[in-house]
């Protein structure tokens, strides 16, 4: 059974998720402040993560910056603030989607179960293997010349698989987008930080990319540049 931590000060908002996420046949576990969430996060061993952003004791982003220490999970923040940049940082720090608050239930159970969906879909892929990179997709881990990286996103690991499933293919932000963030209330700008995240943890320097390359006016593509 699919474990789901919900991780929310607003007992009346954390109950109505956890009756709506239960319906669908999810176990749930309830965390009312951000130091409970780091206790319950070890002992219930969630698949995925709902995070209130404004939580007691610690916030939505240092629990998420903790936990991305130990564990690779996928992460939908529910947040009162809509503000583009602060969406902007949350990808920056591991956060898959983003649900701004108030919210449909019936909604937020249907994001929940697109990015299992997709986490699904990226365990049964191939693994890519090129001379000096690999990629795994079950343990989401890449090697590049026998140093092995692992501490990606979801989002920033469909990303990197897209663009290295299909080398030197130029792929738009809009396409990105589309295969990745879909039904999200993300922004185009958002592959940007991706890309930046996941060059920061594959090239030796991210500015003359040797993995990624962007294509002015057309967008990137992954090709291995000698």
């Amino acid at each position: 059974m699919i474990k789901i931590q919900i991780v929310e000060d607003e007992k009346k908002i954390a109950n109505i998720v956890k009756k709506y996420l239960a319906r669908e046949g999810y176990r749930t576990k309830i965390s009312s402040d951000g130091e409970k969430a780091l206790k319950d996060f070890n002992k219930f061993d969630p698949d995925l993560l709902i995070l209130d952003r404004m939580l007691p004791n610690k916030s939505g982003d240092e629990v998420l910056k903790w936990i991305n220490r130990i564990k690779e999970i996928p992460v939908i923040m529910l947040t009162a603030k809509d503000k583009e940049d602060e969406i902007l940082n949350g990808f920056k720090i591991g956060v898959d989607d983003y649900i701004t608050k108030p919210f449909s239930p019936r909604i937020l159970v249907e994001r929940v179960k697109n990015i299992l969906k997709r986490s699904d879909r990226v365990s049964f892929k191939d693994n890519i293997i090129f001379d000096s990179f690999e990629m795994y997709t079950s343990s989401m881990e890449v090697k590049i010349d026998d140093k092995m990286i692992g501490s990606f996103s979801a989002k920033e690991f469909e990303i990197l698989y897209l663009l290295a499933k299909n080398p030197t293919r130029i792929f738009s932000r809009e396409q990105i987008y589309d295969i990745i963030f879909k039904n999200s209330d993300s922004f185009y700008r958002t592959i940007d930080t991706h890309i930046k995240n996941i060059r920061k943890k594959i090239e030796k320097n991210p500015k003359n990319p040797k993995f990624i390359h962007t294509v002015y006016g057309k967008g990137y593509k992954f090709e291995i540049k000698q």
